[in-house]
């Protein structure tokens, strides 16, 4: 069931709030640039697989000492050479698993900015709806203290007519002192949470916008006959830990590469000023064979396979982690979205049991204990489906997060069950 939003000045809905949040994040800022630094680095490392020219310019100054027989003599001449180098590697798979590897580290940049996204969203999700809820407990209790309020005046009023006691009056004070109490610690939650708010939208939130009656709805998502393997694939952590081992996966392929032959073709030009040497022109293949390292490559090596084999096990732990969590979740949505119906029914019984016990209280035939304890019931019952609501839609926007599908069409959907 999807409900229209309706907006006034000066409040924001979920869906304003995330904008304001995307804009001044430093997270989603600090994740795109970082993609950005990788592009280059993935860029760079494909120029390594491109032609190379170099250039170099001399000047000598030779000085010649000639025997002769009035003597020696000296010379000294200047000679200027000028050479151009152009090369071009033909085989070199450690260039080539260089620029892999930087791709592969691109591809993570990217997914960090998704991450980045989708935690913000879930931030927000979580900061604006646990605000509402104290915002909803909030009008549940000034209604409950306007009720004392009215309750101990009547008590005084009755005293003084001679028909009412003072333990009533003093019951009615308690349960009012006990009531604003209650309120006020609700109006410092919301301070709060509101504070949270600002902060992640650097700004002042001066209203939100609230939440419409509505059924919460059991979705493909909340059901516990689920492959797991499945669910968690499109988890962005999970994805990042992947990758993170193939890289080493390949940088371990790179290391051993570097022992291997490389052929490069080179073109050298070369201009000078001597007699008889003015140009020379030079085509080469040049084949070059590592023979021996000192043992770095070789430990280098082995360093990369022990982290290889750490990152395979944090992998394994966070899948593990992952399916507790999603269980976990959708066992909490599934609780909240059941006691959300079973509250309702208490709550129609408890109204009901207040407003006999309000008449025959008015009549004599009831203490003012009994009129707090009934009270008490349908309070707690009222409070209790907001909370379960709340809790339901909290946990499920977890379950979509961990799931890796929570985006800005997820929150839309979620802002149309949303009035000011």
């Amino acid at each position: 069931m999807l409900l229209s939003v309706h907006a006034y000045a000066g409040e924001y809905n979920l869906l304003e709030i995330y904008n304001m949040a995307k804009e001044k994040s430093y997270a989603i800022k600090i994740s795109e640039l970082r993609m950005l630094e990788s592009d280059k680095d993935r860029d760079a490392a494909f120029g390594g697989m491109l032609p190379r020219a170099d250039m170099a310019l001399s000047e000598q100054q030779v000085n010649s000492f000639l025997t002769a027989q009035d003597g020696v003599t000296e010379e000294r001449d200047r000679k200027l050479e000028t050479e151009i180098i152009v090369s071009q590697p033909l085989y070199n798979p450690e260039i080539y698993k260089t620029w892999k590897i930087a791709c592969m580290r691109s591809k993570i940049s990217e997914l960090g900015k998704e991450l980045s996204s989708q935690v913000l969203i879930i931030t927000v999700i979580n900061q604006y709806f646990q605000l509402l809820k104290n915002h909803n407990s909030l009008e549940i209790m000034q209604t409950r203290v306007k009720m004392y309020e009215e309750l101990h005046q009547t008590a005084i009023e009755k005293h003084e007519n001679g028909l009412g006691t003072l333990t009533d009056i003093s019951i009615a004070k308690k349960e009012l002192q006990l009531s604003r109490i209650q309120e006020n610690n609700i109006k410092q939650n919301i301070r709060l949470r509101n504070d949270r708010l600002n902060i992640l939208t650097r700004a002042q939130i001066t209203g939100i916008a609230r939440l419409q009656k509505h059924q919460p709805v059991i979705d493909k998502l909340l059901t516990l006959d689920h492959n797991w393997e499945y669910l968690i694939k499109n988890n962005i952590e999970l994805k990042v830990k992947h990758i993170e081992a193939d890289i080493k996966e390949m940088e371990i392929s790179r290391l051993k590469m570097s022992c291997v032959p490389t052929l490069d073709l080179s073109y050298t030009y070369e201009n000078t000023d001597v007699p008889h040497l003015e140009e020379e022109k030079t085509i080469a293949l040049n084949l070059t064979w590592p023979v021996f390292s000192g043992f770095s490559v070789f430990n280098s090596i082995k360093k990369e396979r022990y982290a290889h084999e750490i990152l395979l096990l944090q992998k394994k732990q966070k899948k593990e982690e992952l399916e507790t969590e999603i269980k976990s979740s959708c066992l909490q949505a599934i609780a909240a979205r059941k006691n959300y119906f079973d509250y309702q029914d208490i709550f129609k019984t408890a109204d009901s049991i207040l407003k006999d016990i309000l008449t025959l209280h008015k009549k004599g035939r009831k203490t003012l204990t009994d009129v707090t304890d009934a009270e008490k019931d349908r309070t707690e019952a009222l409070l209790n489906i907001n909370n379960s609501l709340i809790d339901f839609i909290l946990s499920r926007s977890t379950l979509y997060y961990l799931c890796g599908k929570i985006d800005s069409y997820k929150l839309k959907a979620l802002n149309r069950f949303l009035i000011p």
